[in-house]
Formats: structure tokens, sequence, C-alpha cells
């Protein structure tokens, strides 16, 4: 089972699945953007609006917050 997000800003559409898979592709174009493997079950995910970043969460306790353009992890959520 997947999900899917979309930002208008930027047109593009985040998908994850279960197995840790996040992609990326430009609506208009079909263009693959970025791709990238969690070491995790993935069960949620948000991108902002404005397409710049976005999250996931899903086995574990922390939500990563990733980079759209370079697809880099900036920041990782964990409770205290």
């Amino acid at each position: 089972m997947g999900y899917l997000r979309l930002s208008r800003l930027n047109f593009s559409l985040l998908f994850l699945d279960a197995s840790g898979k996040v992609k990326i592709w430009h609506v208009t174009t079909g263009q693959s953007l970025r791709r990238i493997e969690e070491t995790r079950q993935t069960i949620c995910s948000s991108l902002h609006p404005d397409g710049q970043h976005y999250a996931t969460g899903g086995a574990g306790n922390h939500i990563n917050v990733y980079d759209t353009e370079t697809g880099e992890r900036v920041i990782c959520y964990e409770p205290r």
C-alpha cells in the first residue's frame, strides 16, 4: 500500500510505501525528481505546501524532514 501527497505550488507529487521507498515526481513533466529509501517501515508523510521539504514517519519514534531538491535529511525529530 502506498500514499500520495501533492504540492500545488511546484507541482511535486510524493509517493511512499511501507517498505521505506520515497519517490517524488514533477506532475506536469512526469520527470522523476528524487528517490530515497529509509531503513524503516514508512507509513506517513507530509509535503510542505511550497514543495521545498517533506517529512516522513513510521516505525520507530522519530520524524525525518528532507530537502526535496537534494534528498538530504535536514533534521530528525525525536521525542524526549
